[in-house]
């Protein structure tokens, strides 16, 4: 009797590469992606990051959900090159129950193209194949171009108001 691969187990060479111009240094940028603080700026209402090797990068979306279904609990920083790559491990949305505790892995590089701005590549891969993969790839197309307009209305127009955004 063959045992059914586990979801998490077979893995794609699938990626979801997205990019965006955006006004303001490459230190900038790089406290917004790392720190707790510059998270909550444009990326989330609450969020834990220890950056560090194996440190916690956790990104919570929902406050109002259950502990494990907030956001990317459990999610953790790999390696970084301050100021000007980051790569994480990135899990599945609550809804995606079958895949939500699969890791892909997310990596942000920062590229610095004058004083003022950066180029900003978000680069979203590692992929299961089957089941509820596809839903979340689709799902992560939309997020990702969602987040990087967060991040440029945040250098160029202020933080994020999480209250008045209504989630």
């Amino acid at each position: 009797m063959t045992r059914k691969k586990d979801v998490c187990e077979e893995r794609s060479s699938r990626r979801l590469e997205k990019a965006v111009i955006v006004p303001a240094s490459n230190e900038a940028i790089w406290r917004a992606w790392t720190s707790s603080k510059g998270a909550k700026e444009f990326f989330a209402p609450e969020a834990t990051i220890e950056l560090r090797p194996g440190g916690k990068y956790e990104i919570l979306f929902d406050l109002e959900a259950l502990p494990g279904s907030r956001g990317s609990e459990g999610c953790q920083v790999v390696t970084f090159v301050p100021n000007r790559r980051l790569v994480l491990t990135w899990n599945n949305p609550p809804e995606f129950k079958e895949i939500r505790n699969c890791f892909a892995r997310v990596t942000i590089e920062i590229e610095p193209l004058d004083a003022g701005s950066c180029r900003v590549t978000v680069v979203h891969d590692n992929w299961g194949k089957g089941g509820q993969w596809e839903e979340a790839f689709e799902y992560f197309d939309q997020a990702w171009d969602a987040e990087l307009r967060r991040l440029v209305k945040r250098f160029s127009s202020g933080s994020i108001d999480w209250p008045s955004v209504g989630q």
